[in-house]
């Protein structure tokens, strides 16, 4: 908040809108006091938890002004940039602005260091699409708060987040960005990204990471089929980019999923069965997973839970050491 208000623009010319998402600490006080000194701050609160996709998607119908930043809670901006950027945005009648993020590690020694950094600065209007095909992996263009939408831009499209899901913004930021047709990327970076070991995505991977990655995968295989007819090269690079990779990332998980996340992988992945099959992207056992998936899983069925076992009777085992090294270190040094 601090961030947003050191700003070099006057507060009428812009607002401030904050959800609170059934907080249960004492942020809604916090707001209420920020609103007691600044008079552009909106503070919407919601009835019952709707997740960060929530927030955000009240927040575009709360809006009034000509253009959109998300900014996570944790996070914060650049001091006294808001009006190069509106300068940006309003002499080029941009769709979106996008620009690099800096990245403020809290748990480790604090320093600041790049995070998604694109160098491929545009300097001048193209298209999203044109923007997207020089990149060396389209995932990289994923991340909301590294982007300035024009608001009624995301509206003409009735462009929307999905619903508590992680990962949520790879397919939205890929959907926006391939339909802009006034787009410019800066190599600046004016977000900083605070590296936060409490987050969601800081936390061990679970099943419920890989089954979102999953998802992402077969939402991503839906824009294969439209993109491929308009471009074949782009909708092959995206496909491979994002769906493919990440369901080459998640298969070490796929052994060890239970009878009903297994369920419900088969159904999301049953209709792009033919286009993963068709594809070169993966080799051996992955190959064979995907070339023979109903058997596979059926096979799977059957040993999963044996690999669950195996995997629990190893991780106690592992912490059976530590705690008996910890223990003899500790006698070793009395």
């Amino acid at each position: 908040m601090e961030s947003i208000y050191s700003q070099d623009i006057p507060e009428s010319a812009c607002e401030v809108i904050c959800i609170n998402d059934c907080s249960p600490d004492n942020t809604r006080d916090i707001i209420i006091e920020y609103q007691k000194r600044h008079q552009n701050l909106v503070l919407i609160d919601h009835p019952e938890n709707k997740g960060q996709n929530g927030g955000r998607n009240t927040g575009i119908e709360a809006a009034h002004g000509k253009y959109l930043w998300f900014i996570d809670q944790d996070d914060y901006i650049e001091k006294n940039c808001l009006k190069k950027l509106l300068n940006i945005l309003n002499d080029n009648q941009l769709d979106i602005l996008n620009f690099n993020v800096l990245s403020y590690n809290i748990w480790k020694e604090p320093k600041v260091s790049p995070v998604y950094d694109i160098p491929n600065n545009t300097e001048k209007v193209i298209s999203g699409i044109d923007w997207l095909k020089t990149l060396k992996n389209c995932n990289t263009n994923s991340g909301l708060w590294r982007k300035i939408f024009r608001r009624e831009y995301l509206i003409e499209n009735q462009f929307s987040l999905p619903a508590r899901r992680l990962y949520e913004d790879e397919m939205f930021s890929l959907a926006v960005v391939a339909k802009a047709k006034r787009f410019i990327h800066l190599n600046n970076s004016f977000y900083y990204y605070r590296a936060n070991p409490n987050s969601i995505l800081n936390q061990a991977f679970t099943v419920v990471n890989h089954l979102s990655l999953i998802e992402v995968a077969a939402d991503c295989f839906e824009f294969y089929l439209k993109a491929i007819n308009e471009d074949k090269v782009f909708a092959e690079k995206v496909k491979a980019d994002i769906a493919l990779e990440h369901l080459d990332f998640t298969f070490q998980e796929i052994p060890y999923l239970n009878f009903s996340h297994r369920k419900y992988v088969m159904k999301i992945l049953n209709p792009h069965l033919p286009i993963i099959q068709k594809s070169s992207y993966f080799k051996g056992i992955k190959k064979f997973y995907f070339d023979n998936f109903r058997f596979s899983n059926a096979l799977f069925f059957i040993v999963s839970p044996v690999f669950r076992q195996t995997r629990r009777l190893k991780s106690n085992i592992n912490k059976m050491y530590k705690q008996i090294k910890r223990k003899i270190k500790k006698i070793v040094t009395q």
